[in-house]
């Protein structure tokens, strides 16, 4: 349902105990014990379920951080064409607003979309390594494997590499050319 996915990723199948539900519909609530038995195929130790349920905590973080960044970029290339839309003339606003569009979009292409061409050929976004851990910690059944410990840091420094570009875009260019509209009399790019 409305579950924290952070908190109770999918992917995890319900660990053996009694659980307190609570139903609600409307203004109707109800609440039972729910009893889960374990399942007498799986003989997966707790330890080995609770870091196998870490590792999802994880890698799915990582990837609503990055997906964070990338929603951030896109926010503010559309916000960059709004501007663009309205500015008088202001040649030199126009210009630093068409460049600031250009460098957010070559951040887009560099780590999310890779280059727009015909067919299949979409490069190799740093982003994708952000993901690729999810499949394998699922497969692995257990705690990570050493060849999943190595793509959950590779997903790490990916996701590290996007924070690190997306932040300094913002904390640089898009603040001065913030302050720029602003001192221009124009009301400054909002966003976050």
């Amino acid at each position: 349902g409305e579950a924290d996915e952070e908190e109770h990723p999918r992917q995890i199948t319900v660990a053996p105990g009694d659980y307190q539900v609570v139903f609600a519909r409307g203004d109707q609530e109800s609440e039972t014990t729910l009893s889960v038995l374990p399942d007498p195929r799986n003989s997966l130790s707790a330890a080995d379920r609770l870091a196998m349920v870490e590792a999802l905590r994880s890698a799915n973080l990582l990837v609503r951080q990055t997906n964070q960044h990338r929603d951030r970029l896109s926010e503010l290339m559309e916000r960059l064409d709004m501007v663009l839309e309205t500015l008088g003339d202001d040649e030199s606003l126009r210009t630093a607003g068409q460049d600031l569009h250009t460098r957010a979009g070559g951040l887009m292409e560099e780590h999310f979309t890779g280059p727009e061409c015909q067919g299949l050929c979409r490069g190799n976004p740093t982003a994708a390594l952000v993901g690729r851990p999810l499949g394998r910690i699922v497969g692995d059944q257990g705690p990570p494997s050493s060849n999943t410990s190595i793509m959950m840091e590779q997903a790490q420094r990916a996701a590290d590499v996007v924070a690190g570009a997306v932040n300094a875009l913002f904390d640089g260019p898009v603040d001065e050319y913030r302050e720029a509209l602003r001192a221009a009399g124009y009301t400054p790019l909002d966003i976050p």
